[in-house]
């Protein structure tokens, strides 16, 4: 079993994480694959895509201990939602680690992401110099990818308003300490106003997790 993480925000609210270790069958004999699913999979032609849709839908299957087939499913942005379920969830992968979040209550979003200098790269297309500034002298790599997680997750909760990660999404205040903290985000566009509290959290020393709920 590669399940490292468990969080419940709420008892209404499950977050897990999970290494994937295991061959593809041991998720797939766990899961009821309908046609439209079979289908969706078999369109993955990389052996690493495969194994995360099967075992992002497995977590995800498994955090709401359903015992039933899970109809999965994505809307006209890419949010994925259940047509058989009333729960809202939220997927995530990066590497080795895949993660997801469920909950009656609220519409989520989650983001994990691997640390790595490569984020350093590319720092000019989501960051406004207030966040540069914010993240200077301290240890670059571990919060310019904090900084992108937190933007995924916002962007993932309000993806009805196609937002900008650099022009609309501002992170305002980044406290981290040890293996959590949180982000104060400021969403601005077109007239839209929101101000978030996303925590986050360090994942087994190199990957950063992100959620929010709305």
């Amino acid at each position: 079993m590669s399940l490292i993480k468990l969080l419940e925000t709420t008892g209404e609210t499950k977050i897990g994480v999970w290494k994937m270790e295991e061959e593809d069958a041991f998720f797939s004999e766990k899961l009821i694959l309908n046609a439209y699913d079979t289908e969706v999979l078999n369109k993955r032609s990389h052996p690493i895509k495969k194994k995360e849709w099967l075992a992002s839908r497995f977590l995800l299957k498994s955090l709401l201990n359903y015992k039933k087939q899970l109809i999965l499913k994505a809307n006209g942005n890419g949010r994925p939602f259940l047509e058989n379920h009333k729960a809202e969830v939220s997927l995530s992968h990066s590497h080795e680690m895949v993660a997801a979040i469920c909950s009656y209550v609220y519409k989520v979003s989650i983001d994990i992401e691997k640390i790595q200098p490569k984020i350093l790269n590319i720092t000019k297309k989501f960051c406004s110099d207030d966040e540069k500034e914010m993240v200077k002298n301290m240890d670059e790599v571990l919060f310019y990818t904090i900084i992108w997680s937190v933007k995924e997750t916002a962007f993932k909760l309000y993806d009805d308003y196609h937002l900008a990660f650099k022009e609309n999404i501002q992170i305002t205040a980044l406290i981290f300490k040890g293996d959590k903290g949180h982000c104060i985000v400021e969403i601005n566009k077109s007239g839209f106003y929101k101000k978030l509290k996303v925590p986050v959290y360090l994942i087994r020393e190199n990957y950063i997790l992100s959620y929010s709920t709305l």
